[in-house]
């Protein structure tokens, strides 16, 4: 810690990233500080911090066309500031973190535009894997363009909507865990043939 005052400690550290040889810092805006110049829509009471290390960047630019997986984590911290991070899969289908982001925002322009200064344009991936809400499919859209791209929700997020739809549409916890046994069945099978026939088997049933 360089100050017990959370901000001064992080402008604290920011600097010290800004005198690095390879500053890692992407975006950076302080909570009280005006908009900078080279950001737009900005509030004073927003906060900006992004985060790629050179090593991450060149795996953006090997990688990132395949798939870009975009999420964040919520309620982790005292101020509700979000993680945003960005995945790429490698040639082994391993996820790599390729940037991070703090940020109170729930859309990513910013973050996303100080990546592109930082890589080029990228081509479109050919997958964009997120939750179920938009903005950060929208985000990647504006800045770098999905033409060609095929969005895709994660598991995680899949499970959770079919237990919401379960809970609002099934009445009774027997028929509830049998369905979802269905379901979960469904999501692990890869093969497209054998996944239409038990498609099929499950929406006679």
């Amino acid at each position: 810690m360089r100050h017990s005052n959370d901000l001064t400690s992080v402008c604290a550290w920011v600097e010290e990233l800004k005198s690095l040889p390879n500053n890692p810092l992407l975006p950076f805006k302080a909570q009280g500080e005006a908009q900078p110049d080279d950001m737009d829509n900005v509030g004073n009471d927003d906060f900006i911090l992004g985060i790629q290390t050179q090593f991450q960047r060149d795996v953006l630019c090997k990688y990132g066309e395949v798939c870009i997986c975009m999420d964040a984590t919520h309620g982790t911290n005292m101020y509700d500031f979000k993680l945003i991070t960005i995945l790429v899969l490698d040639d082994f289908g391993e996820g790599i973190p390729v940037a991070w982001a703090i940020s109170n925002r729930e859309d990513a322009v910013e973050f996303l535009g100080a990546i592109k200064y930082s890589t080029g344009p990228l081509k479109p991936p050919r997958w964009f894997m997120s939750d179920d809400a938009e903005q950060y499919y929208n985000s990647w859209k504006s800045v770098f363009g999905v033409e060609g791209t095929t969005k895709l929700l994660c598991a995680w997020h899949v499970d959770r909507s079919w237990r919401n739809a379960l809970k609002e549409h099934v009445r009774t916890t027997e028929a509830r865990l049998e369905l979802y046994h269905h379901l979960r069945v469904l999501l692990m099978e890869n093969e497209k043939s054998t996944f239409r026939v038990m498609l099929q088997q499950l929406l006679s049933y």
